[in-house]
């Protein structure tokens, strides 16, 4: 397929030619301020974001060009990845010296340290090694949790860790939704990886067939939880010995149940003495409690809030986030305990509820500072905020009870 712009710029701009199903299919939107086309309408109506998605649109076509171009020249010897890196970093640092010159300077600078400790290229290599391991430490200290998946899907999953991310360099943040870079992966970079090597965290390399193709664009096509949080909270139910683990879609549903914690903890969540634990304290709250924290914008600043917290920095206003994440990962431990024998350590869930407990309890004391007695001002917020908190409280008090998390309907 080649990607042009169509006489009236629309659907190709809006969807970058991929068709608006592709943003859609598998998960719901409760809500209409949830959905893509609300949040892409918040994008077209800003000129100045507006653009900045018609350059990303370009990136978009850019990437179709190239990779169809190196099917021609592609050495299988050389792990895919390694050209998929490179092309997206080439084509972003091409788009970004279109802009202006602070913008400019800014997004270059961004570019060259992709591959610094924690930037996207770094975190999906740790991606796909913190994958390895745990089906290699799970399955040494619990031969029952070998039936999660297949061990063909392990190295495929790998795979789908070491790409996932990568379309986010297609746009700049204020161009893009959360979902584009899946979309952008299931529709561009997903019709081009069959027959494509990819080398695993062992050494050992891979040649994808269509099926691996179909496993790996269905997993990372849909692996954000933001904005679709309940669906992703129930999604640990795929982890029942009682699911037919040969089913394809149970093995997708595993594959982006574990693969969501992994991403999101990444190596400061591993094996410690027998048992799944934090394993660097600073490393979990930079990816975990602050990540929490930018789900919940607030216009008060560090100097306004007693917490000391900049709400201005958060990139969204979700603290459901937080709320189904409590539910989804709780529920993702026990599951993987009680179905399939890998120990826990208790610490590890504890620290997974009261650290959002904290960060919404944080937000709300710094509205009510920030309210200085206007109880108009930031009042929606407090109410959601606040509506968050009683819901995890429910959470951890029925988390010890089967199915005592609110938000699943049992089966």
């Amino acid at each position: 397929m080649t990607l042009e712009y169509e006489e009236k710029p629309g659907k190709d701009l809006r969807y970058f030619g991929l068709g608006r199903e592709c943003y859609y299919r598998v998960y719901r939107y409760v809500t209409q301020k949830d959905s893509p086309d609300w949040r892409i309408d918040q994008i077209l109506e800003d000129p100045i974001r507006k653009e900045a998605r018609r350059l990303m649109f370009d990136n978009v076509v850019e990437l179709e060009k190239q990779l169809s171009d190196l099917d021609l020249l592609y050495d299988p010897n050389v792990s895919y990845e390694t050209y998929l890196y490179s092309i997206s970093r080439k084509i972003a640092e091409d788009s970004a010296k279109l802009l202006p010159e602070d913008d400019r300077n800014k997004a270059l600078a961004f570019l060259k340290r992709l591959d610094y400790d924690g930037m996207l290229f770094d975190h999906q290599r740790s991606t796909r090694n913190c994958i390895s391991s745990f089906f290699k430490e799970s399955s040494r200290l619990s031969p029952l949790s070998k039936g999660i998946l297949p061990k063909s899907k392990h190295g495929l999953l790998e795979v789908a860790g070491m790409i996932h991310d990568t379309a986010k360099l297609m746009g700049g943040l204020n161009a893009q939704i959360d979902s584009d870079h899946e979309v952008i992966f299931k529709g561009v970079i997903g019709k081009h990886l069959v027959g494509k090597s990819f080398r695993l965290e062992n050494g050992e390399m891979i040649i994808l067939d269509s099926k691996d193709v179909g496993f790996i664009t269905s997993v990372v096509g849909f692996h954000e939880d933001i904005w679709r949080e309940a669906d992703f909270a129930k999604q640990a139910e795929s982890l029942k010995r009682s699911k037919d683990s040969n089913d394809p879609e149970v093995q997708v549903q595993r594959a982006r149940t574990i693969m969501h914690f992994i991403d999101i903890f990444g190596s400061a969540v591993s094996f410690k003495d027998g048992a799944l634990s934090i394993v660097d304290n600073d490393a979990f709250k930079k990816r975990f409690i602050d990540l929490f924290q930018r789900h919940i914008q607030l216009p008060i600043s560090g100097t306004e809030s007693q917490s000391g917290v900049d709400w201005t920095l958060a990139k969204v206003f979700r603290p459901q986030w937080g709320m189904y994440g409590v539910a989804g990962l709780t529920h993702t431990f026990s599951m993987l305990q009680t179905e399939w024998g890998i120990n826990v350590d208790p610490n590890l869930i504890g620290s997974v509820q009261h650290a959002i407990l904290n960060v919404l309890e944080q937000a709300e004391a710094d509205i009510i500072h920030a309210q200085k007695g206007n109880e108009e001002y930031l009042s929606e917020q407090l109410l959601a905020i606040q509506s968050a908190l009683v819901s995890v409280h429910q959470e951890i008090e029925g988390a010890d009870k089967p199915h005592g998390i609110p938000f699943f309907a049992s089966k």
